[in-house]
């Protein structure tokens, strides 16, 4: 609660400072931040330096120096052109919000800081220290070189309380809770200035060393330089959040671009699919209404092979009569002529019933022709089956015609046929044998016709559904198509809306974060108390870059003990050490 209450007075501080602030640039200025990583002893692990280019010019590029290792635009993805130590940067990336761009650099500081730690007396690694108990010592010292005496020094580190009791210090101590808050100001000097740190450990872990150099704007009280310090470095963080939240908004409307693109990608094969489901719909009415015709043909079949059978029946029973009325044939012999007229013209009737048997059983030959290949073995035999019965009734018809032809031939010589009569009564005899047969074999294909229709009806019930289920997805696709429709065009005015919370991200990061520390820089340039100090310049090129302000600043990594810390001292108030800055803030804290 008191670290909340302390950001909200900060931000109210720095929020009358922006009022009075001014943000109009007439050319291109340049902020110069170097981070750099420090080993525990305080030699230089890395530095780089991130460069913040702002303002306008009538030039179509800005030109920077500096010999860096890498180079990275932090706003964008647009690079720069690099000759030699010349960075050329096109104005319109400067333009507006201006531009951040990080540089990795192998440079010697302006000052040594050589960082020693002890234990129990005994000089030792920091990592070392990690873990143990005993008496601690810690001496950071600050040498500046000889041709930079522009430059001061603002050293800071917290120590846990829990930890470490009996802290005493050459520089200030602040208590806040459990933290014991260290610093210590190196102002320009040929000497070396040393920052002692001597306490008690136990299970000890250190947080990180932070150094911050700034040029020298005249003497500033100690008591004052460490809040200011704590507000620049929030700001810089800050600042630095704010541009790491614009790149990371401007990757959010790049995804929201082929978002919209994918979208309207899937609209489009929505559409492709819906229409071509719509063709495999139409397919499928013609198959059901194939399907339905081959059904009735079935029936049909059925119906016809039954009259086929009672046909054969009455040609059976005929046969039967005839048989038992040859008998007294010879008898009646001169009545034949008439019975023959009669026999003729029945042959003739029975000729035209198989003739249409014949022709109607013709259907179902053709269609038993084009399912004799068929996948299912079951069809292919009832196929083979209707091919056997086709040939049976074909050598049917040809049997009624050549007794139709004989009748002919008994009609116009009855005496032939009275000589031929026994030959002739032994072959009708033997026809009826066949016709009884035939009658017997007959009898199977209506069963076997209905048992077709039958499985094919359920068949085509099983089809019927499946091809319902079609017209149920070209529904539901062409649904969809309509659905996605609006998505583009909402995807759409949604990056038109995270461009504006960019734009406003970046505003809020130029005009107002930057101002306000610009402002604050520009006041300690002036002296917050009127005095006038002097500069340092470009730590990148010092020659060439001659509108810069710079600032380091510098951390060692945290020192970790592998096992659990124990248990330290109750926490203790805060002391009351505040300095001129800290009773303002304190204005805009409750009570």
């Amino acid at each position: 609660m008191k670290s909340m209450k302390k950001r909200t007075g900060l931000a109210l501080l720095l929020a009358l400072m922006l009022i009075t602030a001014s943000i109009a640039h007439g050319a291109v200025e340049k902020d110069e931040t170097i981070y750099g990583l420090l080993n525990s002893d305080g030699t230089v692990d890395s530095l780089r330096v991130v460069n913040y280019l702002y303002g306008s010019s009538d030039q179509d590029y800005y030109i920077d120096y500096g010999n860096y290792t890498s180079i990275k635009n932090l706003v964008g993805s647009e690079g720069p052109q690099v000759k030699g130590n010349e960075i050329r940067w096109p104005m319109d990336l400067i333009r507006g919000n201006g531009l951040y761009y990080e540089g990795t650099i192998d440079k010697k500081l302006p000052i040594t800081i050589d960082i020693h730690y002890y234990l129990d007396g005994i000089e030792m690694k920091a990592a070392d220290l990690a873990g143990k108990k005993g008496s601690v010592k810690i001496e950071i010292g600050v040498s500046f070189n000889q041709e930079e005496q522009t430059l001061m020094a603002q050293i800071q580190f917290t120590l846990n309380q829990d930890i470490f009791s009996n802290i005493v210090t050459t520089g200030s101590r602040v208590l806040v809770g459990k933290s014991a808050n260290i610093s210590f100001v190196a102002l320009p000097s040929t000497e070396k200035q040393i920052l002692t740190v001597e306490m008690e450990g136990e299970a000890i872990e250190l947080e990180p060393i932070n150094i911050t150099l700034l040029p020298v704007t005249g003497a500033i009280p100690a008591g004052i330089q460490g809040e200011i310090d704590q507000i620049t470095d929030g700001l810089l963080e800050l600042e630095e959040s704010a541009v790491s939240l614009s790149y990371g908004a401007s990757e959010i409307g790049q995804g929201l671009g082929e978002l919209q693109t994918g979208i309207e990608r899937l609209g489009e094969g929505m559409k492709e699919l819906g229409e071509a489901s719509g063709q495999i719909e139409e397919k499928s009415n013609q198959i059901t209404e194939g399907m339905e015709e081959f059904h009735q043909g079935l029936i049909r079949a059925q119906e016809e092979s039954s009259m086929a059978l009672e046909g054969i029946k009455g040609l059976s029973d005929g046969l039967d009569q005839l048989t038992e009325g040859s008998k007294g044939f010879q008898e009646a012999l001169g009545g034949l002529p008439e019975g023959l007229t009669h026999l003729n013209d029945g042959i003739a009737e029975l000729n035209q019933g198989v003739q249409s048997i014949y022709t109607g059983h013709g259907k179902l030959v053709e269609l038993a022709v084009s399912m004799a290949n068929h996948r299912d073995p079951k069809v292919r035999a009832l196929a083979a089956g209707i091919l056997e019965e086709a040939k049976a009734l074909e050598g049917l018809k040809q049997g009624m015609e050549e007794s139709s032809q004989g009748l002919g031939k008994l009609q116009a010589s009855t005496k032939e046929m009275k000589e031929s009569y026994d030959q002739f009564h032994g072959e009708l005899t033997e026809a009826v044998k066949g016709t009884l047969l035939f009658t017997e074999e007959l009898a199977a294909l209506p069963r076997g016709i209905k048992t077709i229709e039958e499985n094919f009806s359920h068949l085509k019930t099983g089809t019927n559904a499946l091809l319902g289920g079609q017209k149920e997805i070209t529904r539901a696709l062409r649904f969809l198509g309509v659905e996605v429709g609006p998505l583009p065009p909402s995807i759409k005015a949604l990056k038109g809306a995270q461009k504006n919370v960019t734009d406003g991200i970046n505003q809020l990061t130029q005009q107002g974060i930057r101002t306000m520390r610009v402002s604050m820089e520009e006041a300690l340039d002036k002296n917050l108390f009127g005095a006038s100090g002097g500069s340092y310049g470009s730590f990148v090129d010092g020659e060439k870059i001659k509108n810069a302000r710079v600032q380091f600043i510098l951390r060692t990594s945290a020192i970790k003990a592998s096992e659990e810390s124990k248990e330290g001292p109750m926490e203790m108030e805060e002391v009351e050490n505040k300095g001129f800055l800290q009773r303002i803030l304190d204005l805009f804290r409750k009570k």
